[in-house]
Parts: C-alpha cells; sequence; structure tokens
C-alpha cells in the first residue's frame, strides 16, 4: 500500500531539504515579477496561519482531528520557510518549527492516552517532529 503525501506537504520537506542543502539563496538580481510574488507568499502564509487557527480551536471542541491541526501548522511553516532569504531566517523558522512539533506531539500522546486519537496520530506527529529536526540540524551545519 502507498501512502501520498499532500502537496503542501511534499513542498514542506522539499523546502526542508533545500535549506539544509544552503539551495535557498537571496537572488542575486531584483525580479520586477519578485515583488508580486512576495506578495502572494504573504498572503498564502496569513491566510495558512488563519486556518491553522481555527483549526486548533475547532480541534479543541473536538470537532477536528489532532492530525488536522499538526497539517495545519506545518503547512505555515512550509510557507514561513519559503518567505526566507537569508540562512539564519531559514535556522529561527526551523527552530520555531521543532518547538511546535514538540508541543503538537505531546498534544497528540495526550490525545492517545484519553482515547480520542488512534495511536497512528501520535506517531505520525513524532515522525513529523523528527523530519523537523533532522531539517534544523542540516541548517545549522550548512554554509550560510
Amino acid at each position: 500500500m502507498t501512502t501520498t503525501l499532500p502537496g503542501w506537504f511534499r513542498g514542506f520537506l522539499v523546502a526542508m531539504c533545500l535549506c539544509g542543502t544552503g539551495v535557498f539563496m537571496p537572488a542575486l538580481a531584483a525580479d520586477p515579477g519578485e515583488d508580486k510574488v512576495k506578495a502572494l507568499q504573504r498572503e498564502r502564509l496569513a491566510t495558512l496561519r488563519e486556518v491553522a487557527d481555527l483549526t486548533e480551536a475547532a480541534a479543541r471542541t473536538g470537532s477536528v482531528p489532532v492530525e488536522k491541526v499538526i497539517e495545519a501548522r506545518l503547512a505555515v511553516f512550509a510557507a514561513e520557510l519559503e518567505l526566507c532569504a537569508m540562512h539564519n531566517e531559514r535556522v529561527r523558522i526551523l527552530e520555531k518549527t521543532v518547538v511546535e512539533t514538540r508541543r503538537l506531539e505531546a498534544e497528540a500522546e495526550k490525545a492517545v492516552k484519553s482515547g480520542t486519537t488512534p495511536a497512528r496520530v501520535a506517531l505520525i506527529a513524532k515522525a513529523r517532529r523528527l523530519e523537523a529536526e533532522i531539517a534544523l540540524e542540516r541548517a545549522k551545519h550548512a554554509k550560510p
């Protein structure tokens, strides 16, 4: 059985891998269309933050599974990584990602213990946290 990753998550993984190799570098020459792209990226980030906040609020009431909160928060971090121009910004975003994935992992484990969430969700949360920690370590040791 094969599992398909959501498109946003594939983008997140690519962004995390690329930032670890130093591929994301500031543009050497300003592209006239780049301002429009940055504006669209900022709008996308604001939208994803709102989605994540609403998803987390819905999860607190039990109307949305914890798994959806994990997806929504990771989408926010992926969008933030896309906006990073400097290596130290990427490291800072990855550090925030690790902190947040630890929190989400703890919440998932708590939900599993209370019987409201299947055990696989806690394992997914753990895997996402480990991915974030790997990306952070790679970024810390990459040449800026």
